[in-house]
């Protein structure tokens, strides 16, 4: 059983330790051919949403998929921190466009740590750090931010939005 609490603690617990979301805006999710498209970068923590303030350098992916081709869209992204995602289609059809950010490190000091842990239900990993005498000790995660999101470009429709990009 202690197995496996340690186990949930180290490759489970990184996930759900950042209690924000991140998500890809377009400015609308329905276009014509020539249209400008812009896809803002989002995130939210305790309910405030603002633009996500990382640039091409946070970024390991960046695809576009468009029938049965993809694109690289990282190029699209500058190095100045909460840039959008600007471009225009002149074909036809359903895109999707999927993100994963590099690692990203993320440190809570403890008492912050011993909340999250009380406000999430998460009484398994809180007892274990008081069995353990680490509710002294930072919280500490590693995580990425993945996204999709699909819109349309005129009238054409196709079975886009099921690719399988790896996330």
């Amino acid at each position: 059983m202690k197995n496996n609490l340690r186990l949930f603690v180290l490759f489970f617990l990184p996930i759900s330790l950042s209690s924000h979301e991140f998500w890809l805006q377009p400015n609308q999710f329905i276009y014509q051919r020539g249209e400008k498209i812009n896809i803002r970068f989002r995130v939210s923590e305790n309910l405030e949403e603002k633009n996500w303030t990382g640039t091409n350098q946070n970024l390991q992916m960046l695809k576009h998929y468009f029938g049965k081709v993809s694109d690289d869209l990282s190029n699209g992204i500058s190095l100045a921190p909460g840039d959008s995602l600007q471009w225009i289609m002149e074909d036809e059809g359903t895109c999707l466009v999927a993100c994963q950010s590099t690692n990203l490190y993320q440190e809570l000091p403890a008492g912050k740590f011993n909340e999250y842990l009380k406000d999430y239900g998460l009484t398994e990993v809180a007892d274990y750090r008081i069995q353990h005498n680490e509710t002294d000790s930072a919280g500490r995660e590693y995580y990425q931010h993945c996204a999709k999101t699909l819109f349309q470009v005129g009238k054409i429709k196709d079975n886009t939005y099921a690719v399988i990009t790896h996330l």
